[in-house]
């Protein structure tokens, strides 16, 4: 009887050992699945890393483009400005000239 009760005690030890190498091999999974998702995130977040970096530079890029375009555009109303008065006084002086004209062959 007592090796009856030692062999169930050990039956039930055994089955305790295989639920918890059972137990252990499910949180071996979990943990590889857990590890490879890990590695899934991080390349993840590298990726976006670089795509936010490369977004970046972009914006930089535009940035400066737009800055440039500005600057071309302030220098343009510069110079627009500048034609308009040089046009303005060649019709200030052709002006003159008519009336120069006019005065030196008597009016008309």
């Amino acid at each position: 009887m007592i090796l009856s009760s030692d062999n169930a005690i050990a039956s039930v030890c055994d089955a305790n050992t295989s639920a918890r190498y059972a137990i252990a091999s499910v949180c071996d999974a979990n943990a590889s699945a857990r590890y490879v998702i890990a590695l899934a995130c991080y390349a993840n977040a590298s990726a976006c890393y670089v795509i936010a970096s490369v977004c970046d530079a972009n914006i930089s890029a535009c940035y400066v483009i737009a800055l440039a375009c500005y600057a071309n555009a302030s220098a343009r109303y510069v110079i627009a400005s500048v034609c308009d008065a040089n046009a303005s006084v060649c019709n200030l002086i052709a002006s003159a000239c008519k009336i120069n004209l006019m005065a030196a062959f008597g009016g008309a």
